[in-house]
């Protein structure tokens, strides 16, 4: 039984890893801009985006099975929904006021 190897070409990796630090600079950019409440939104969506990259490239998901790729991909959605449901649930909560 012989399993074939991909072996990524060290360009790709640098490609890679300038990305993830062209990202990383936006992060903080964005961090220093008032945009209110989409600032945590906008710093999730480029912390998920660098988590699919990592998850792309360096863990090597776009050369493997598909079901691994269908398994990350559902995880993600499934915390995004859980995400959502625990934002609406904290913004439409209200305490009880103490007399």
């Amino acid at each position: 039984m012989s399993e074939e190897h991909h072996i990524t070409p060290l360009k790709t990796y640098l490609l890679v890893a300038g990305t993830l630090f062209f990202l990383t600079a936006v992060t903080v950019w964005a961090s220093y801009i008032d945009l209110g409440s989409f600032n945590i939104v906008l710093a999730l969506l480029i912390a998920g985006t660098k988590a699919g990259i990592v998850a792309t490239f360096f863990m090597h998901l776009l050369w493997d099975d598909k079901k691994n790729a269908t398994i990350f991909v559902g995880s993600l959605m499934f915390l995004a929904i859980f995400i959502g449901i625990t934002t609406v649930s904290y913004t439409h909560l209200t305490l009880p006021t103490k007399r």
